[in-house]
């Protein structure tokens, strides 16, 4: 592969200087986006935000909906795909086609089901347990902060999920029992009830505080927050899912497939 490469032709200064541009604009713009949605951040093992939650809010759509137009019209005012090399052309065609299908796709925001089978009441905790690492006692105090700011985050998709009921999307009607169960197993055994075993977040920030090279005081600390966390954010919020569910599973229908 060396012996080959230095057959290969060289790219001109102006080649090179349009790829380093348009590198430096690709890492700024995920940067940028990164900001907006720190679940995608931690998924890729970065901790940028790593105690939010996206703003899951019609405001927080719509300042992702900025900045995909701007970043949009930058890419195409700021870097001339015509000076790139291959590589780096079908990287900013691949941005443009993402920016132009986000930007499309805002005026559906509401046309989705927000709580489904494998909606924010299952994908939240699961988030939790498989995406937010624990190695440090900064990254446990991280982890509290997201239980501490879940009753806020599901306050927002239930006003979505609302949102999208006005327009006639309600999931079909054999979906609201699943929706109902998996979200009482969230708020199910301790700190909830006197069950002999742990709640799921509970279990899996007790196991990831276990692991930490820190005292004993400092480990208990942070436990004794997360179980108030857990009681006063994460249980009224999956109630009020709960609640959605039941009122909202009145008006759904048996319409669950194409005709």
């Amino acid at each position: 592969a060396a012996i080959a490469a230095s057959f290969a032709p060289c790219a001109g200064a102006g080649e090179q200087s349009a790829v380093a541009a348009a590198n430096a604009f690709f890492e700024r713009a995920l940067d940028e986006r990164l900001a907006l949605n720190p679940q995608f951040a931690s998924s890729l093992g970065l901790r940028i935000g790593y105690d939010r939650w996206q703003d899951g809010s019609e405001a927080g759509d719509s300042e992702r909906l900025t900045l995909a137009e701007r970043q949009l019209a930058e890419l195409r005012a700021s870097i001339d795909r015509a000076a790139l090399d291959d590589a780096t052309r079908l990287s900013w065609k691949v941005f443009e086609t993402g920016e132009e299908r986000r930007i499309a796709q805002y005026r559906w925001r509401n046309h989705a089901y927000v709580f489904d089978k494998d909606g924010t009441h299952v994908s939240l905790p699961a988030f939790l347990i498989n995406s937010h690492r624990v190695e440090s006692e900064q990254d446990a105090d991280a982890y509290v902060r997201r239980l501490e700011g879940v009753r806020a985050y599901m306050d927002q998709r239930i006003e979505r999920a609302t949102a999208a009921a006005r327009l006639g999307i309600l999931p079909p009607r054999f979906v609201f029992p699943y929706v109902i169960e998996d979200s009482r197993n969230i708020i199910t055994g301790r700190p909830f009830d006197d069950g002999a075993t742990d709640s799921p977040l509970l279990a899996d920030f007790r196991a990831k505080v276990a692991a930490l090279a820190i005292d004993e005081a400092r480990r208990e600390s942070l436990l004794a927050r997360g179980e108030l966390a857990l009681l006063t954010s994460v249980k009224p919020a999956f109630d009020a899912v709960i609640a959605w569910a039941i009122e909202n599973g009145k008006a759904a229908t048996d319409d669950d497939g194409v005709i």
